[in-house]
């Protein structure tokens, strides 16, 4: 198997909606999220992540002690 069939390979077959619209509003943008997997968070999606993770650990019986404020 060649190099190029092998990375093909690991490339999914169908793509999130998502990332077709963060194409349409910046190829880079897409490019750096989906190829190279970078992510910044902001305040929002910081505090999104931890809201979810807080009601994950909670439906398993956890305490969880939210971030101090930058």
């Amino acid at each position: 198997m060649s190099e190029s069939t092998a990375n093909r390979l690991d490339v999914p077959e169908l793509l999130p909606a998502r990332m077709v619209n963060e194409y349409v509003y910046c190829p880079r943008l897409f490019y750096l999220e989906w190829v190279q997997g970078e992510w910044r968070d902001n305040a929002e999606t910081a505090d999104g992540r931890f809201q979810h993770l807080s009601t994950v650990s909670q439906k398993r019986g956890k305490a969880v002690r939210k971030p101090a404020q930058c």
